[in-house]
């Protein structure tokens, strides 16, 4: 997963400097709606029915805003600089997860989530002279994929996972 997820990151920045994000958000969606289309097909009309249609908007528009600032991220700042960023979604995620679905979570995840966003603060740098402001859309992407990760959490339980990517991916497209 690791490796897929930066090779899809390299290939995102490399697109980026020739197609505008909203593109790239675009084809990359067709294509994921295109590839799980015979997926769907295969569980015939019953891999269609959903419960909440709309959720699957909210995550597209979630997945479109994160990739489309991630896609805008990647073109301002070097992509070690992004991979770093990116990693303060987990303390997005831990908190949401905390006050929107109620989780417990200790101390000891506390501390060690905030020493993390505090190491990943410190590789950003916010308060140097070469700090670009432009580059806070990270930080935002971020925040978009920790709240998909806790509407993921949410509905699993009662959506399917190959319609939640599907539908997903239909929404972005849109």
């Amino acid at each position: 997963h690791f490796f897929v997820s930066i090779g899809n990151d390299g290939l995102m920045k490399f697109l980026g400097s020739n197609l505008p994000a909203g593109q790239i958000v675009f084809l990359r969606n067709v294509a994921a709606s295109l590839v799980l289309l015979p997926v769907m097909l295969s569980g015939g009309t019953a891999a269609f029915r959903t419960a909440r249609l709309w959720m699957h908007f909210v995550r597209g528009a979630l997945i479109a805003l994160g990739i489309g600032l991630w896609c805008v991220g990647l073109s301002l700042v070097p992509f070690a600089e992004c991979v770093v960023i990116n990693n303060t979604q987990p303390f997005f995620s831990m908190a949401m997860s905390s006050f929107i679905l109620g989780e417990k979570v200790g101390l000891q995840r506390w501390l060690a989530c905030l020493g993390g966003f505090v190491g990943c603060s410190i590789i950003f740098n916010p308060t140097s002279a070469s700090f670009d402001p432009r580059a806070l859309v990270l930080l935002l992407s971020s925040l978009c994929f920790a709240m998909l990760d806790v509407l993921n959490k949410k509905y699993s339980e009662s959506e399917e996972t190959v319609p939640m990517l599907f539908y997903g991916s239909v929404a972005t497209a849109l």
